[in-house]
């Protein structure tokens, strides 16, 4: 799903992001151009999946981009986001969060 070529994601704290698992050989994914914590919130945003092994990376089955990369900033080599407070976790109750990556070639 494309937002629009002038999108942008917010998140405040609290927030919830959740993309399903595709049925057979497809690959959900949800596009936006810019995407950023609002100003002055504090929080952080949950990215929910199905399958984080192929989460934007590997056998993709789930991805979330952002066209221009506005508003991401990483540290180090593995892409950790720093400026925003993005966790990923599964979509399965109780399951545990972990750090969220920004790769430009996915």
């Amino acid at each position: 799903m494309a937002l629009g070529a002038t999108s942008t994601v917010n998140y405040g704290g609290g927030g919830y992001l959740s993309i399903a698992a595709p049925t057979g050989a497809f690959v959900n994914s949800l596009s936006t151009n810019t995407f950023a914590q609002s100003a002055n919130t504090k929080g952080t945003l949950t990215i929910m999946g199905a399958d984080l092994t192929n989460f934007g990376q590997g056998n993709i089955t789930q991805k979330f981009t952002s066209t221009t990369g506005a508003g991401i900033a990483t540290t180090g080599t593995r892409g950790i986001l720093d400026t925003a407070s993005v966790v990923m976790r599964n979509a399965a109750a109780s399951s545990d969060a972990t750090f969220a990556n920004y790769s430009a070639t996915n």
